[in-house]
């Protein structure tokens, strides 16, 4: 071979080795300014807020259900308000959640010191949970926290578009050791899991990508997009929290990513009205731990644990109601005095039986066997199945009425709820 040919061989080599070169990774200039523009973010998001935001989600998962592939999908619209003095916010969310239309209002504010997230849906009502937030948490800017000196440069892009008649960067980062829990339960993804605390839902196999849009002349963020991937975690908390209901028991996540797109970005200050004092009475409080309520009346009391996650519907001296999150079973915890346990058997139970026969409801009855110390019946309906457990308390008696919407009721899933109460007798 001529040294000429070599010559220009090695030269196309060295040509190519450039170009792949080139091709893994951004310059040195242009990571150089990229940094630059981080520091001028930082500062710009000092104090500031996003007082108003638009949020479109997508999230997209395959699940494995009795050993078949089941795909699963959400589609979101969401608009923010947070309120900096007060720390409010509000939210309305428009979904399609796995083919089910729907619209939810969210409502944050502070109570003695914690942060309470009121949910809002016609079917449902006022429910309440702790956000699992502290306000110094909050920065509310997508950027403070984010630990963005650290973050991993991919891409950036000067004067990349325009956004309202500015000149917009693109700086392209993929996040590390970031708290994203603010980012991502902002812009939709809470409708998921409405009734959890924000810090109880693990992201920690989650890859963060986002692109950020910056005004050239501020250095502040005025859109974002992020992308979410091997979301596993996340999606295996979600199918059992919300108990979906797939033939065949629920195996794992194959697959699961999301994205976000915030766009019309506002620093501008907003006021959030309070909830009226109707709203927040009406509202159904959701237990983040399991909280222990008494009943008392003349010659009996019984303690009876409200579980995780459950949600209290009505609270009185002698009586309480709760029901599961899913709003699949409701348990009913009465003290009635003076009553014996023949009266009851012959008035209380018939009386409700007479109700759902003339509404429609009733199918079959008969009493079922004893479990413990607990007498029962069990009345069968259309829509599900109502299971009456009652013993006597010197002259009184505590009755649990659990009635069940899942098609599952069992005389174990009764016992489990009995085994919530510690009843006692009084002696005067």
């Amino acid at each position: 071979m001529s040294m000429k040919k070599r010559v220009t061989i090695s030269l196309l080599f060295l040509m190519l080795a450039m170009v792949l070169a080139g091709c893994g990774g951004i310059s040195k200039k242009k990571e150089q300014a990229a940094r630059e523009l981080i520091d001028k973010m930082i500062t710009a998001a000092d104090g500031a807020v996003v007082s108003k935001s638009d949020c479109t989600t997508e999230l997209r998962s395959q699940l494995i259900f009795g050993g078949k592939e089941v795909s699963y999908g959400a589609d979101y619209q969401t608009h923010n308000e947070y309120d900096k003095e007060s720390g409010r916010v509000n939210s309305i969310i428009n979904y399609t959640n796995d083919g089910q239309l729907g619209s939810t209002k969210f409502h944050m504010a502070e109570e003695l010191g914690v942060f309470y997230i009121y949910r809002y849906q016609e079917e449902v009502g006022w429910i309440k949970y702790d956000s699992g937030f502290a306000k110094e948490e909050m920065s509310r800017n997508f950027v403070s926290d984010m630990n963005l000196e650290n973050a991993e440069i991919v891409e950036y892009i000067e004067n990349y578009k325009k956004v309202n008649e500015k000149n917009v960067h693109r700086l392209r980062v993929k996040l590390k050791d970031a708290p994203i829990r603010e980012l991502v339960f902002e812009s939709g993804v809470k409708e998921l899991f409405w009734g959890r605390e924000y810090n109880s839902i693990d992201l920690s196999d989650t890859d963060i990508q986002v692109d950020y849009y910056v005004d050239a002349n501020t250095s502040q963020v005025v859109e974002l997009e992020v992308k979410l991937e091997s979301m596993n975690n996340f999606m295996q908390e979600f199918v059992l929290c919300r108990n979906v209901l797939v033939d065949g028991e629920f195996e794992s996540v194959k697959s699961s990513k999301g994205t976000l797109k915030y766009e019309n970005i506002s620093y501008d200050d907003v006021k959030v009205p309070m909830l009226s004092v109707e709203e927040k009475k009406a509202s159904f409080l959701v237990h983040q731990e399991s909280a222990t309520y008494n009943l008392k009346v003349m010659e009996a009391e019984a303690d009876i644990v409200c579980p995780k996650g459950w949600m209290v519907l009505e609270k009185g001296t002698d009586n309480l109601s709760i029901a599961s999150i899913n709003d699949k079973v409701e348990i009913n915890y009465y003290l009635y005095f003076p009553i014996t346990i023949e009266e009851f058997e012959k008035e209380v139970i018939p009386g409700d039986i007479e109700y759902y026969k003339e509404v429609g409801l009733y199918v079959s009855d008969k009493k079922e066997s004893k479990i413990g110390e607990y007498e029962t019946h069990e009345v069968v309906m259309t829509d599900g199945v109502l299971t009456y457990a009652y013993t006597p308390l010197k002259r009184a008696i505590l009755a649990v009425v659990v009635e069940d919407y899942t098609g599952e009721l069992s005389s174990e899933n009764v016992e489990e709820f009995l085994d919530m109460v510690d009843c006692k007798e009084i002696d005067w």
